[in-house]
């Protein structure tokens, strides 16, 4: 299972050359949730957590593709 840090969002997300607002609207969450994991103040949860684990790992078969899940 990949592992979801504070570094590996942060990377996800400037992968796709997102701004944190971009990419929490992206993902239907606040820009001070995406601030406070990029921070290591929290953890994503539930579905959150399961759309960045597909991305992750999406990322590491294809770098720069988001895929469709998210």
């Amino acid at each position: 299972m990949t592992e979801i840090t504070a570094e590996s969002i942060r990377g996800l997300r400037q992968s796709l050359g997102m701004s944190q607002e971009a990419f929490a609207q992206h993902l239907g969450v606040s820009v001070s949730s995406v601030r406070d994991w990029e921070q290591k103040r929290r953890q994503p949860r539930g579905l959150y957590a399961k759309l960045l684990r597909e991305q992750l790992a999406a990322r590491s078969e294809t770098p720069g593709v988001m895929t469709a899940a998210a």
